[in-house]
């Protein structure tokens, strides 16, 4: 969004002492300084028409430009980003400073230039977009900015007016979505700041001396939807963060309270992360991935490794191994009893139904000679019977059963 007062204000009609002096002449002069310029295209993809004209692949950034007052001509030239390494693509209506300097052909020809450009001019000093349309003396009311002539913005009753940032030429770089909501991050003394249109930020800052990084990717979801006033990271609402701490506390990372985390698995718990004033890390999103394409993941700490979850924690793999030299305790820090071997417990439990399997072998001719004369103990043959087929299932269905195939203890 633009301010509609600004605009006005600083259109060529309404100011004095402008400058007439074409954009050829300005552009003459650049050997020694620099001129400001209005972006009108850019070419960021082999889809734009001009694609062939700045060198195709080589000229990805390229932008065409021209007076930032617009009374003399669009200028035919292109101009590329002052640095290969860091760039700031420019909006279509963003002042850029460009300037001319020696390009690959200076070895042929002593004189051989080329207009570079530097990033765009914050003329709002708001981070979303800084463009400045053109308008007229009296600029005409119409209700579509595009049907508007010169780039002329739309007229609109209240103090914000939209403006034309992608391409005119090329709509697949049609991605830009202006927001009037995106803030400046409150800065402190000595800072240094890096910030994205859409609520990015890298912050170098410190406390009472100390270093202190903000990586912020997409600022806190209740900032209003409109207004200026600037804002600082917040760690809970910031859509991701990665902070770098060195002696601060974060006091608004409450595990404790907000996640309903009380430590009970820990006989001494670790401090709170809102209480922990030593150097630290800290990512916060709605998800975090970590993932070892060809390798390892090692997870190290000098006194604990912590999991929580508010649902379950699940392991996957072809192999878990634990080991400890102490205990493994499962269910409560206070647990107390002992898992039992599973291949030593088969071996007794096999033991045992081989010795009532001989008893019950043994018992089961036993007689009885209640007229003299010797009879099967049907009492005991009912004993031994039932015990025998008992045996028999324990061992079919049960004990060959028994044991894990995956879980193994020492």
């Amino acid at each position: 969004m633009i301010l509609k007062q600004g605009i006005s204000t600083s259109s060529p009609g309404s100011s004095k002492g402008n400058s007439l002096e074409s954009i050829s002449s300005r552009l003459s002069k650049l050997e020694t300084f620099s001129i400001p310029v209005r972006v009108t295209d850019i070419v960021l993809n082999d889809s734009h028409p001009r694609f062939n004209e700045v060198g195709q692949y080589n000229g990805i950034g390229a932008i065409f430009f021209e007076s930032f007052d617009k009374i003399t001509s669009q200028n035919t030239s292109y101009a590329l980003p002052y640095s290969s390494h860091i760039k700031t693509y420019p909006l279509v209506d963003e002042f850029i400073l460009i300037t001319s300097l020696p390009d690959q052909g200076r070895n042929q020809s002593p004189s051989s230039n080329r207009y570079f450009y530097h990033n765009p001019i914050g003329i709002w000093n708001t981070p979303n977009h800084n463009a400045f349309p053109f308008l007229p003396a009296t600029p005409p009311v119409s209700n579509n900015y595009q049907s508007n002539l010169n780039g002329q913005v739309q007229q609109e009753n209240n103090q914000l007016i939209k403006a034309q940032l992608n391409s005119p030429t090329n709509p697949s770089q049609d991605s830009f979505i202006e927001k009037d909501n995106i803030r400046n991050i409150t800065p402190k003394s000595g800072d240094t700041l890096i910030e994205g249109r859409n609520g990015q930020s890298v912050r170098f800052s410190n406390d009472e001396g100390n270093p202190i990084t903000f990586i912020r990717n997409g600022q806190n979801r209740t900032t209003p939807s409109s207004g200026f006033e600037p804002i600082s990271e917040d760690v809970k609402n910031d859509l991701s963060s990665i902070y770098l701490t060195s002696y601060q506390k974060i006091s608004n990372l409450n595990l404790e309270t907000e996640k309903g985390i009380p430590f009970i698995s820990y006989s001494t718990p670790p401090i709170t992360p809102s209480q922990f004033d030593q150097p630290q890390v800290i990512l916060n999103s709605d998800r975090i991935i970590i993932e070892a394409e060809t390798d390892s993941v090692l997870v190290s700490a000098g006194k604990s490794v912590g999991l929580f979850s508010n649902e379950s924690i699940n392991l996957e793999s072809k192999d878990i191994n634990i080991h400890t030299d102490n205990r493994i305790r499962l269910g409560s820090k206070n647990a107390g009893e002992s898992v039992l071997l599973g291949d030593k417990t088969y071996d007794i439990l096999e033991f045992t139904l081989n010795v009532l399997e001989i008893l019950s072998d043994t018992l089961a001719p036993t007689q009885i000679y209640p007229t003299g004369a010797p009879i099967p103990d049907a009492s005991t043959q009912a004993i031994t019977s039932t015990l025998s087929q008992a045996i028999k299932k324990v061992k079919e269905k049960v004990l060959i059963n028994i044991k894990s195939n995956k879980v193994k203890v020492e």
